[in-house]
């Protein structure tokens, strides 16, 4: 069989097209599992903040859901609504005097 003028150039950049389409498919998938890893370990930063405020627990030690803590502190912090939120007060809480700037320690995060 022989080779017509410019079939080797082709078969080469066909070649180079698939190699460079695998890498670019396996930058979008590594960038994903950045993201994910990324924002995971932000959500256990922040946990761990929550859990260490000293607002957040009593004289004794124990965990106290209806305090307040200064919502500053949290920016950028996403918890799930049953464990910090400055919506609704819980069930035997007081309302904030401020729901702009403090937020419920709520339920303890799992960090």
């Amino acid at each position: 069989m022989r080779l017509r003028r410019g079939q080797g150039t082709f078969e080469y950049v066909l070649l180079l097209g698939g190699v460079l389409l695998i890498v670019v498919l396996a930058i979008v998938v590594l960038q994903q599992t950045a993201q994910e890893s990324f924002r995971d370990a932000g959500s256990k930063q922040c946990a761990a903040r929550l859990l260490t405020d000293l607002e957040c627990h009593d004289a004794d030690g124990s965990w106290n859901a209806c305090e307040d803590v200064d919502a500053s502190r949290y920016a950028g912090c996403v918890f799930g609504s049953e464990t910090f939120t400055a919506v609704s007060p819980r069930a035997g809480c007081e309302a904030l005097d401020d729901p702009l700037t403090e937020r419920y320690c709520g339920k303890p995060p799992v960090s």
